[in-house]
């Protein structure tokens, strides 16, 4: 047999205190913010540019990058650009940490500041990050390219040579 509930003296339940807040908080908002700046990220440092120096003359033969005349076929480049891999793994690896740190945190304080932390530096890396891949793309090593070695690129580039 089932006991019977025992109210106070005034006949009301008694009232529960409120659960205490939870430590992860904030970190949807992390999550999100890396989100937004990975793919800000992926959509700003990724470009291609090509160059075909020379071409056909009127009468169908060919030409260099000066126009002269030239028996071998014009060589094109044509270069992709892509985001850093390790760009995109810093900024996940970065909201994994946080997500441990704040689930071993014992104050919500100390939680949320973890959280602020980890977002400033997310956005920071992605801003970081696209900067530093404008240069690569703008340097003009693609529309000089007049044949010959092929230039290097720091920035993660696939880089293909055609003849037209």
């Amino acid at each position: 047999m089932r006991s019977a509930k025992t109210f106070p003296a005034n006949g009301t339940p008694p009232v529960l205190a409120p659960a205490p807040e939870a430590p992860t908080v904030g970190l949807g908002r992390l999550v999100v913010a890396a989100l937004f700046t990975s793919l800000l990220y992926a959509a700003l440092s990724t470009a291609s540019a090509g160059i075909c120096p020379g071409g056909v003359d009127s009468s169908g033969g060919f030409i260099d990058a000066d126009g002269l005349p030239t028996t071998a076929r014009p060589v094109c480049l044509l270069v992709n650009f892509h985001p850093q891999r390790w760009v995109l793994l810093l900024l996940a690896a970065i909201v994994i940490v946080a997500a441990v740190l704040t689930a071993r945190a014992t104050r919500v304080e100390r939680a949320r500041r973890i959280v602020v932390i980890a977002t400033l530096s997310i956005v920071a890396i992605g801003i970081v990050a696209t900067l530093a891949s404008f240069p690569a793309f703008y340097s003009g090593a693609v529309t000089q390219w007049r044949g010959g070695p092929v230039p290097h690129f720091w920035f993660d580039a696939v880089t293909t040579i055609t003849k037209e």
